[in-house]
C-alpha cells in the first residue's frame, strides 16, 4: 500500500469502529488486543487471501471466549454515507498448537471491492480495497480490528522543482508526473504556490499548466527580481483522473517548494547558568562566507521553570566572524524561543530557534534529500566553509 494511504483509512476505521460498540475493560483487567495481518501488500481478482488473526492481553498470546474469532468482509460500504451494505462471513480456524493464532482464506471476488475516491470528502486516496472487521471477546470484553485489503492502487502524483535555492530573477520550472500502475494523463492539473516570508503568507495567482508528455505536465514561476526578503515558496498541485472522480483533486502527501535565501543562519548556545544564557547567531553568505556588519534583532520569549515567560527585545551587529552574540538574563529556566531577523540594510531574512538551557553543543544540520520530501524553515545553515570550520570551535 503507498504511504498516502495510511492517514486516509485511519479515517475510514474510525468510522468503521462504531458498528460495534465495545465493552470498556476495568482497569485492574487484562485489556485484550486483535490484529490482522495478510501476506501480501496487494492481491488480485480471483486471488486467495490468506488471513491470520492474533489476539493479545497484555502482551500475552490469549485465547478468546466462547465462540472464537468471527471475520467479515463489509461488501458496499461508501464512506460517510453509512456501514456496509452487506457481509460475507470468513472462517477461522485456531492453529494447533498456538495459543491466540487463527487462519482462514477466501477468494477475492468483484462483489468484495469497494472503489474508494475522494469525492466530497477530501480524502488523498484513490483506489480499490477490501474492508475487513474481526470480533471476540475475552473475559467477556469486547474488541475487534480492522483490516484493508488493496485490490488495487489508485493514481499517484508526484511533483518536483528544478531548483530548490534559486536566486531573484531565476526561474523555476515545476514538473508534475501522473501514473497509475504506469504513466497516464490526468483530466486536469492545476499548480498553484503559496509564499512566506518568516512574517507574511500568501497565495500567489495559479501557473500556467503544459502538458510535455502523457502524464507529464510542466509549469515555470520567476522569481522577481527585486525581491529582497527571504522567502519560502510552497507548490500546491493537484490532479483529477478521468477513471475516478473529476471533480476531486489528488494531491501529494508530502509538499515540495523552494526558498530564495541571502543568508545562511546559524544559532549557538554559548553557555548557559541558572540565571544567564549566552548565545550567538551567525551570519554567512550562501557560499559560506562570514558576514560582518549584518544586523541581527531579535525578540527572546524566556520560558521559567517556575512558569511564565519573560519577553526580552535584543539588538547587536555581526562582527569579523560572522557571529553576533547576545546574553541574556533571566531566573531559572528551560528554554528560549528566539524570533528574529537579520539584514545589510538591503536583504532580509528572518528566522526562529528553539534553544533548550543547558551546557550541550548543538548538533550540525541534517541535509534534506534532493530527491524526497522537500522542507524547509526559513533559515538555512552552511555545512561547509571557513565560517562552519569556526562555529564548530568558536
Amino acid at each position: 500500500m503507498r504511504p498516502h494511504s495510511v492517514a486516509v483509512l485511519l479515517g475510514v476505521l474510525f468510522v468503521l469502529s462504531s458498528l460495534s460498540p465495545a465493552v470498556a475493560a476495568p482497569e485492574d483487567e487484562e485489556i485484550p488486543m486483535l490484529r490482522l495481518f495478510f501476506e501480501k501488500e496487494e492481491y488480485i481478482i480471483g486471488e486467495e487471501v490468506n488471513v491470520t488473526a492474533e489476539l493479545t492481553a497484555n502482551g500475552r498470546y490469549v485465547n478468546p471466549d466462547i465462540g472464537g474469532i468471527a471475520l467479515a468482509i463489509l461488501m458496499n460500504f461508501t464512506f460517510g454515507q453509512g456501514g456496509p451494505g452487506d457481509i460475507q462471513w470468513v472462517g477461522l480456524d485456531s492453529v494447533p498448537g498456538e495459543r491466540g493464532v487463527f487462519t482462514g482464506s477466501f477468494v477475492s471476488q468483484p462483489q468484495h471491492v469497494v472503489a474508494l475516491d475522494p469525492g466530497g470528502e477530501g480524502l488523498p486516496l484513490m483506489g480499490k480495497v477490501i474492508f475487513m472487521m474481526a470480533i471476540c471477546a475475552y473475559k467477556q470484553v469486547q474488541t475487534m480490528a480492522m483490516g484493508v485489503v488493496p485490490i488495487e492502487s489508485g493514481p499517484v502524483i508526484n511533483v518536483a522543482v528544478s531548483d530548490h535555492y534559486p536566486s531573484p530573477g531565476d526561474t523555476v520550472t515545476v514538473t508534475v508526473t501522473t501514473t497509475n500502475g504506469t504513466v497516464v494523463d490526468a483530466a486536469d492539473v492545476v499548480v498553484g504556490l503559496s509564499s512566506y516570508d518568516g512574517e507574511t503568507s500568501q497565495d500567489l495567482a495559479d501557473l500556467t499548466v503544459t502538458r510535455e508528455s502523457t502524464g507529464v505536465y510542466k509549469a515555470s514561476y520567476t522569481i522577481p527580481v527585486d525581491l529582497t526578503d527571504g522567502t519560502l515558496y510552497t507548490v500546491n498541485a493537484g490532479a483529477s483522473f478521468p477513471d475516478y472522480n473529476t471533480s476531486a483533486y489528488l494531491q501529494p502527501l508530502f509538499g515540495t517548494g523552494f526558498m530564495v535565501s541571502f543568508y545562511d543562519i546559524w544559532f549557538q548556545n554559548v553557555s548557559a547558568t541558572d540565571d544567564e544564557t549566552v548565545v550567538a547567531v551567525w551570519v554567512a553568505d550562501t557560499a559560506g562566507n562570514a558576514l560582518s556588519g549584518i544586523d541581527v534583532d531579535m525578540t527572546v520569549d524566556v520560558y521559567l521553570k517556575a512558569g511564565g515567560l519573560d519577553t526580552q527585545v535584543l539588538a547587536n551587529t555581526t562582527g569579523a566572524d560572522g557571529s553576533a552574540v547576545f546574553t541574556v538574563s533571566h531566573a531559572s529556566a528551560e528554554r528560549l524561543d528566539v524570533t528574529g531577523m537579520a539584514s545589510d540594510g538591503t536583504y532580509v531574512q528572518r528566522f526562529y530557534m528553539e534553544a533548550v538551557i543547558d551546557h550541550s553543543m548543538p548538533e550540525p544540520p541534517e541535509p534534506e534529500d534532493p530527491d524526497g520530501g522537500f522542507s524547509v524553515e526559513a533559515w538555512e545553515f552552511p555545512e561547509t566553509g571557513p565560517i562552519w570550520d569556526m562555529i564548530k570551535e568558536p
